[in-house]
């Protein structure tokens, strides 16, 4: 392994889904929206400072 592969390499998972014939699309992403993202923090109980880290 090169120092490329190690800081671009995608990592075992990855490379065996693609094998398999997963190729991922833009749809198979979520982005949440800021009102989504206060959402699942309120639900989770983090707080501002943890956000910050």
């Amino acid at each position: 392994m090169d120092l490329f592969d190690v800081l671009f390499g995608a990592g075992p998972a990855i490379t065996k889904s693609m094998a398999l014939g997963f190729m991922p699309k833009d749809d198979d992403f979520l982005e949440l929206t800021p009102q989504q993202n206060k959402k699942f923090y309120e639900q989770e109980g983090y707080t501002e400072e943890l956000r910050k880290v």
